[in-house]
């Protein structure tokens, strides 16, 4: 697995969702969770899917699950 990045708009390379766009969102501030944010568009502005992890923990085993490879802007 590779580096998770915060605010930014990453490209799934491969895994689950190939060829779509992701954005991880630290909201511990608030929720005390992550939201992870996937769209076809990297303009986030169609329709956007999203999942929160209660902690960094089950954050990364969730990109795990996914088999994700992702390349970061």
């Amino acid at each position: 697995m590779n580096n998770i990045l915060f605010d930014q708009i990453g490209k799934i390379i491969e895994g689950k969702h190939k060829n779509w766009f992701i954005k991880v969102i630290d909201d511990t501030n608030h929720t005390g969770g992550y939201y992870v944010l996937i769209c076809e568009s990297n303009s986030f502005i169609t329709t956007v899917y999203d999942d929160w992890l209660e902690n960094l923990e089950d954050l990364k085993q969730y990109f795990l699950e996914k088999k994700w490879k992702i390349e970061w802007e």
